[in-house]
């Protein structure tokens, strides 16, 4: 019985570990209105500033531009450890200018079109300074079981390397929303 309790223990703290060191998003989407990318960029900016560090992962403000009509035309994301959320150091000012950046950015927004959280995967590479550019696909796997290891291959195969270099990689899923 000792002995069972003690795996148990050991498997629990094993895996709350694993889930604490977890990466998470939340994604916020929206139509911008037009002419506005700029009012937005100074806002977030200005935010960004005040707010101070992020105790892992931090903010990510995207601009979807491809061929045809999107419903969709920018994203905010906030990205960290599961257990490592948000700010360093929140008080209840940077409650407040969080809440009036969302006020300021309610002027520039046409159309609120989507929210979703959900857990970054798999994520290799730094990023590449003055690389601005971010692909992303929306896929509907069938077989999980299979995909997985045929991504990780793909992945970290020295085809990917020469091509990507240092550029960021990621692979999730969503838990709620999308």
């Amino acid at each position: 019985m000792k002995t069972t309790i003690s795996v148990l223990l050991l498997a629990l703290c094993v895996t709350s570990v694993s889930f604490a060191q977890s990466q998470m998003f939340v994604r916020y989407d929206f139509r911008a209105n037009p002419g506005s990318e700029d009012a937005i960029a100074k806002i977030l900016t200005d935010y960004h500033d005040q707010a101070g560090s992020y105790k892992s992962g931090g903010m990510s403000v995207v601009r979807l531009d491809v061929k045809g009509e999107l419903e969709t035309t920018h994203s905010i994301a906030l990205l960290g450890e599961i257990d490592n959320f948000w700010l360093e150091n929140p008080t209840p000012m940077t409650g407040m200018q969080f809440e009036l950046a969302g006020k300021k950015l309610a002027d520039h927004i046409e159309k609120e079109t989507s929210s979703a959280a959900g857990y970054i995967l798999y994520s290799r590479g730094d990023g590449v300074e003055g690389d601005t550019y971010y692909a992303g696909w929306l896929l509907d796997v069938t077989d999980p079981a299979t995909f997985a290891p045929s991504f990780l291959k793909m992945a970290n195969s020295d085809d990917t390397n020469a091509i990507m270099g240092d550029r960021i990689l990621q692979f999730g899923s969503f838990a709620a929303g999308g």
